[in-house]
């Protein structure tokens, strides 16, 4: 074979790995996973939520983690918890929220709240359900995609 043909075959393999599909499992999902989310919904907010995340093998899970909001010229702060059911169907995670409890963690955040402006404890056992596609899973990451608001989840181990 000559050279040419190598270097065809060598990017034929890599273009079909890198294009394999993921193979999303729930022994590779169960455990604890720290989390990152970035979102930026105007110009001049940027909303970071960092928070730990187990998945268990009952198809429960925990969640506990801060939301900090940059304004521009303030920041509010929020730590979280909560927990719920979750289940893998192919390349689709689905996690039911069943409760969750939120709180202000910085003076602004707690101004806000006992003002009445932004109540933290609105949020407090609400109830929901997001569904994610999984763009990555490997024993140590994990990429998840929300389905409705379109951003990215990173987490390691």
């Amino acid at each position: 074979m000559q050279a040419s043909t190598f270097k065809s075959l060598g990017m034929t393999l890599a273009l079909s790995l890198l294009s394999a599909p993921v193979l999303a499992n729930s022994s590779t999902l169960t455990g604890v996973w720290a989390c990152t989310q970035e979102l930026s919904p105007e110009p001049d907010v940027q909303i970071r939520v960092t928070y730990q995340q187990e998945f268990l093998s009952s198809a429960q899970f925990t969640i506990n983690g801060r939301l900090e909001a940059a304004f521009p010229q303030n920041q509010l702060v929020y730590s979280f918890d909560g927990g719920g059911n979750w289940s893998l169907e192919g390349e689709r995670l689905t996690i039911n929220t069943t409760n969750s409890q939120f709180a202000p963690a910085n003076a602004t955040a707690l101004q806000l709240d006992e003002a009445g402006v932004l109540k933290a404890d609105q949020f407090n056992h609400v109830q929901s359900q997001d569904h994610f596609d999984v763009l990555e899973m490997t024993q140590d990451t994990l990429a998840l995609r929300h389905q409705q608001e379109g951003f990215t989840t990173r987490c390691q181990r």
